[in-house]
């Protein structure tokens, strides 16, 4: 590495380099120092702070050595120190989708009109995380009859395994309601890809009549959300099982729904999610449950179950999914299982899970969140409530957004029903921020009853487990809470959030949730929506990049590429904190120049190597 000296010519000169690569000395009599680089009070090089750049040089982190390679940060906001690896948290997982209300679409085969998206996958061996809610229907008519739903990429199956389910119908049938259902799909490369939903008829099923998308009495259009996130496939805090197995059993442990996942840290929560094609059956009145176990047994804080009631005859084979939050569980391995029995309270039910060979996609999946990240919140509640109209109390979220420029997206689950005696009627759940509709999207779920001129196949109290999402907008960094609010329309409407508290406390739970995070960088298609700190605005390729920040040292290299000030930086040079690119470490002048130079010598240039 070369340093240049400017010595006055014809002087004497004494410079002396130290171990630190500091400079100082005399020249003819005038007095030469040069800036010392940032140093702990052993004198040693301060490490730049960092939880994504790797250090470039040893240095000292908080009074410990701090090698090449390594990270220098505080997971708490504490002091920092030396660590091994750098913070992994969900904000490196890039979400992309669309939130929107209608159009309503009655194709029975193709791509639904609007539900699509493209989006930019950065990794060829990256997963992707795929969520789909709408009101979906199928009208019976006079036969039973079944209708298709499928997650496509590039109008294409998953590489890795048909993505869809199956909603099936009693003749007479017509359940305009709110459903969600997941998938994860591998083999898709790096690049730009479109993800679109298509309908189409179950096989083997010749009877159909399918609608995506409802608009209710006096509501605006139905609220859908398609979405995906990327996986990388290192990510150490999640987990994941998926598959197409029918299993009729009525107890015990439901065939291929175990997950085995291990825990990195004790303090942290485990977020789960479970969707399959559930149903019960039975010549009366019954219930199936399904419960998400970790190691044999409810989770510490709480169970995560979904129970399906029917009436006598009914046989509803229909896409459903539920989340749950598991606080207390130890770090290492775990396994987590689906267990079906007969809700309590009920006998003689014939219980089911999955349906169709041909799909009927079920995953569980295990999500870890490290304690330290404070930008998802959720709320539990095992009280069933029977206002009809208002904000429920117990379904209520206080949180505090971390950034001005991030999402939210919302995520309701819970089970819900509507019922009448003698019309027809709709329940309308939607998700608020502080006491008002989301600024971008309204973003809602509904349940329509329709009472049957064949009472011996009626559908009018379904008593389900539901979940419903959506991006939302225009939300300011700070406090703000995030409640659901309730109305019927209809006469005589009656509507039910959760059900079946049994036993006290350890029944069926809804959960709302809200999880705030950046933009994909490739979505910034302007200099102004390249938002920091995660993204990087290229102005030669006028392209927003996904590159990390530089912390910024005199003294220390960057570890990896990162973004200096509005230039990149390579992996081994120097960000200085003026958030200038440089080759080699600063060696600034004090006064040794500025002395000559106002004394009128003459000075040369002289390079130095060390």
């Amino acid at each position: 590495m070369f340093h240049v000296l400017l010595i006055p010519v014809a002087l004497a000169a004494e410079v002396l380099i130290d171990a630190q690569g500091g400079l100082h000395g005399s020249v003819g009599g005038v007095s030469v120092a040069f800036e010392e680089p940032k140093k702990d009070a052993t004198g040693k090089i301060v490490c730049p702070v960092s939880d994504r750049v790797p250090l470039g040089d040893a240095c000292e982190c908080e009074g410990a050595s701090c090698e090449k390679e390594k990270y220098c940060y505080s997971l708490d906001d504490s002091k920092p120190s030396c660590m091994e690896e750098p913070r992994i948290d969900p904000s490196l997982l890039d979400w992309h989708g669309v939130t929107k209300q209608g159009p309503v679409d009655g194709r029975d085969t193709g791509a639904v009109t609007g539900r699509k998206f493209k989006f930019y996958k950065k990794s060829e061996t990256s997963g992707l995380r795929l969520f789909y809610s709408d009101n979906l229907r199928v009208h019976g008519g006079t036969k039973v009859a079944s209708g298709r739903w499928e997650i496509r990429i590039d109008g294409k199956d998953c590489p890795s395994g048909k993505v869809v389910q199956d909603l099936y119908v009693h003749a007479h049938h017509n359940p305009h309601r709110v459903r969600g259902f997941g998938g994860y799909c591998t083999g898709v490369g790096k690049g730009e890809h479109e993800v679109t939903v298509f309908v189409n008829p179950t096989p083997g099923y010749s009877t159909y009549d399918i609608y995506t998308g409802w608009r209710g009495w006096y509501d605006p259009q139905h609220t859908w959300h398609l979405e995906a996130q990327e996986v990388p496939e290192d990510y150490p805090y999640y987990s994941h099982v998926k598959g197409c197995k029918i299993d009729g059993r009525d107890t015990g442990v439901v065939d291929g729904r175990t997950l085995n996942f291990k825990k990195k840290q004790a303090d942290s929560r485990v977020r789960l999610f479970f969707s399959d094609t559930l149903r019960a059956h039975s010549a009366g009145y019954c219930a199936c449950r399904w419960h998400v176990t970790i190691d044999g047994k409810e989770c510490p804080s709480g169970p995560m179950i979904g129970d399906v009631y029917i009436h006598a005859h009914e046989n509803s084979h229909r896409p459903r999914s539920y989340i749950g939050w598991c606080e207390g569980l130890s770090a290492g391995n775990h396994k987590a299982e689906v267990v079906v029995s007969t809700t309590p309270g009920y006998s003689n039910c014939d219980c089911y899970t999955g349906w169709h060979p041909s799909g009927a996609h079920y995953l569980l999946e295990a999500e870890e969140i490290p304690k330290h990240y404070k930008m998802v919140h959720y709320v539990r509640s095992t009280n069933q409530n029977g206002e009809d109209k208002g904000y429920l109390p117990n379904h209520k979220l206080s949180f505090t957004k971390q950034h001005s420029d991030t999402r939210l997206r919302l995520f309701y689950s819970d089970n819900l029903r509507t019922y009448s005696a003698h019309h027809n009627c709709v329940c309308h759940w939607e998700i608020h921020v502080d006491g008002k509709k989301c600024p971008s999207v309204e973003i809602f779920g509904q349940v329509y009853v329709q009472r049957s001129r064949h009472p011996t196949y009626e559908d009018v109290n379904p008593h389900r487990p539901r979940s419903f999402a959506g991006f939302c907008d225009d939300v300011a960094e700070g406090d703000h809470s995030a409640q659901i609010h309730l109305k019927a329309v209809g006469p005589a409407c009656d509507c039910y959030t959760g059900w079946k508290d049994s036993p006290a406390k350890k029944g069926s739970a809804g959960t709302l949730e809200v999880h705030e995070f950046w933009r994909p960088c490739s979505e910034g298609t302007s200099e102004g929506a390249c938002k920091k700190p995660k993204c990087y605005w290229n102005t030669k390729e006028k392209k927003c990049l996904d590159l990390v920040e530089c912390p910024g040292s005199d003294k220390v290299a960057v570890g990896t590429d990162c973004r200096c000030g509005e230039e990149e930086a390579a992996k081994g040079k120097y960000c200085y904190e003026d958030k200038t690119v440089n080759e080699g470490a600063k060696v600034a002048e004090k006064s040794g120049a500025l002395l000559a130079s106002a004394a009128g010598i003459p000075l040369l240039s002289l390079a130095l190597a060390f």
